[in-house]
């Protein structure tokens, strides 16, 4: 069945509302379907992000706006303030940030009036005689520059010059650090409500903000357009006790008559359980945030009850969701009922040639003689080469290491703190005794190994292992299926994991393409359990059900496991470990996570989760977490 709920065709009624007579209830308020908005139009920029689609067109312009028009999405989300003299204007930031003789000038926006805002940036004639600056959250300034360069431009420019089915989610922007009073608070709304009731004939328009008292006023003024609550759910803590969680939002919507809440997503995937409670209250619910640009993280929102997404990777996330699709099969091994398919668009070890277990992890080594780049594959060298690359104990740098990146492009390996390669009986021998191994058993994809050849390898690598491994705790994992089969019957001292993308990519071996390949490899080689990237498992939540009818363990791997709230979420699914790159700022995290367990009615066991002393305690109880791993068969077959 194809998704048609995702698809992304504009519809003549973009929204379906009950009037409610008594003016201090909210009305009832749905979209149609699932929704994708794009962030400032196009994207935001991100001018410190070595990411050049971060920095394609320029945030909040018409380009932008009519870039993102020409993909299948629903709405454009913009910023709003009003100049000095009374005009509604598109822009992010509170200040504005140019250069005059080597000296950085700011000047708040709405102290401008409209000609002086309009006079930053590049010029409709093509002068750019004040050349914008940009101020990052931790004090850095950069210059604004991007690909494609705009001008800055009105709202009712806005409303003349974009496609007239592309939604406006306008979101009123205030000063975090200001106190408003409600008549400046009314002005400024009621210049932007002029602009709108003018122009907006049947363009679909939603208001939102951060401000509480201004999302309150607006729905007041006027009872024309749904209004929603913008919060990060107490991903940062504020004054306004009424800014700092998914409750205290849904309290102001209720309260207020607003029509949904839009949420930082990492709030979401923090508490789920607020989900049902938003529900409950008759609100909708949309997301935003930096993980909206992963598409399994946006699939599992659309899972979980969530009806729209703000997104900065217009392209490529509008794509993705056009070419899902969702299938239903009978699940003919067991009881676990439907399944669903949905198609998308460590320590690593080698042995040198003289059998030497050493880490690395690229299957070639480069190094630069003379100009030229040099490439030499790691298992074809003697040991004694392999550790003549990079620094030496003794201080001096001869060959100096480069690195290979998967589209090509090759790197200087440089690094704040470097050190010289090693062996796996130094790791042994050196590292503190009580911290555990995972030992990835590395081949390279492109090569078809021998059995005898595998095994002469795994062998290399048990004779350090049963000699220096003492009481080490250890795992030995790999992508290859025949070598997780083989160190397998080769030992039994120690669990042996089959490492799996998933489905993420696919590979001529059917073994490596999907979790199920995966578990169906796992029980019929008695290993112990499966490594996936985590996408995979965010993509095919369900199969987590099916690991452990298996009775195999499940950990995950993926830069998605950099997010705090990615690794929480898994571990309320039932994943039961996670490999991290941020390792400090992760295991801090985590740290400061304390979960405990108490009785509460009929109810039986509930969660309390306290993400660190500033952090609200989030109740979640047994059922709702079994609803985490059960959610994707429960909503196929509505």
């Amino acid at each position: 069945m194809a998704l048609e709920t995702m698809a992304l065709s504009m519809s003549s009624t973009m929204f379906l509302s009950g009037v409610v007579e008594d003016d201090k209830k909210q009305e009832a308020f749905v979209f149609p379907k699932f929704v994708v908005m794009g962030h400032r139009g196009f994207g935001m920029n991100m001018l410190q992000s070595p990411d050049e689609k971060m920095k394609f067109i320029k945030e909040n312009s018409i380009l932008s706006f009519n870039v993102a028009a020409d993909f299948p999405i629903d709405f454009i989300e913009f910023d709003v303030q009003v100049t000095r003299d009374g005009c509604p204007v598109v822009f992010h930031d509170i200040f504005m940030f140019t250069q005059e003789q080597g000296v950085i000038i700011e000047k708040r926006v709405t102290e401008m009036a409209l000609h002086e805002f309009l006079s930053y940036g590049p010029q409709k004639d093509g002068t750019n005689v004040k050349p914008m600056l940009r101020k990052t959250k931790d004090g850095r300034i950069f210059e604004w520059k991007v690909e494609k360069d705009a001008p800055l431009c009105t709202l009712e420019e806005a409303f003349l010059k974009v496609k007239r089915s592309l939604g406006f989610n306008i979101e009123l922007k205030f000063d975090d650090n200001i106190g408003y009073g409600e008549e400046e608070l009314r002005q400024t709304l009621d210049n932007i409500l002029k602009v709108v009731n003018e122009h907006s004939k049947n363009r679909p328009i939603i208001f939102s903000s951060f401000h509480p008292d201004a999302v309150r006023l607006i729905r007041n003024m006027q009872r024309s357009y749904p209004v929603f609550f913008l919060t990060n759910g107490g991903c940062e803590i504020y004054k306004d006790v009424r800014r700092n969680s998914l409750d205290e939002a849904i309290k102001l919507c209720k309260e207020s008559g607003l029509q949904g809440i839009v949420s930082e997503v990492k709030a979401i995937l923090r508490t789920p359980n607020a989900i049902t409670r938003v529900k409950d209250s008759k609100l909708s619910l949309l997301s935003y945030g930096q993980l909206n640009n992963v598409v399994e993280v946006i699939y599992l929102q659309y899972l979980m009850g969530v009806e729209g997404v703000i997104v900065d990777m217009v392209k490529d996330i509008s794509e993705a969701i056009a070419n899902i699709e969702v299938t239903n099969e009978d699940d003919c091994e067991d009881d676990d009922g439907r399944k669903c398919l949905i198609r998308f668009g460590e320590e690593r070890k080698k042995v040198t040639r003289d059998g030497c277990p050493v880490i690395f992890h690229d299957i070639f080594m480069f190094t630069q003689e003379q100009g030229v780049v040099i490439e030499k594959r790691v298992t074809e060298m003697a040991l004694h080469e392999f550790l003549s690359y990079g620094p030496q104990k003794d201080g001096t740098n001869v060959k100096p290491m480069l690195r290979k990146t998967k589209d090509g492009k090759i790197f200087e390996w440089k690094v704040e703190k470097d050190a010289p390669l090693c062996t796996l009986e130094e790791a042994f021998v050196k590292v503190k005794r009580s911290l555990g191994f995972n030992i990835e058993l590395k081949f390279d994809d492109n090569i078809g190994y021998g059995e005898e050849e595998l095994r002469q390898t795994l062998d290399n690598i048990l004779k350090v292992v049963n000699e220096h491994s003492k009481n080490r705790p250890i795992i030995f994992s790999s992508f290859h299926p025949d070598a997780v089969r083989l160190i397998r019957n080769m030992q039994r001292s120690y669990p042996v994991f089959f490492l799996t993308n998933g489905g993420c990519e696919i590979y001529k071996d059917v073994r490596r393409n999907s979790l199920d390949e995966a578990i169906k490899l796992c029980k019929e080689s008695g290993l112990q359990g499966i490594v996936s990237e985590v996408k995979a498992i965010l993509r095919t939540p369900n199969a987590i059900t099916r690991v452990k009818d298996s009775k195999l363990s499940l950990l995950s791997y993926g830069q998605l496991n950099n997010v705090v709230e990615v690794i929480y979420l898994q571990y309320l699914m039932g994943v039961e470990g996670v490999i991290v790159d941020m390792v400090k700022d992760i295991s801090e995290a985590i740290t400061n996570i304390e979960v405990t367990n108490y009785c509460e009615d009929d109810d039986g066991t509930k969660c309390l989760i306290r993400f660190g002393e500033e952090r609200k305690k989030v109740e979640i109880s047994k059922d709702e977490i079994t609803l985490l791993t059960k959610f994707v068969p429960k909503l196929l077959q509505q």
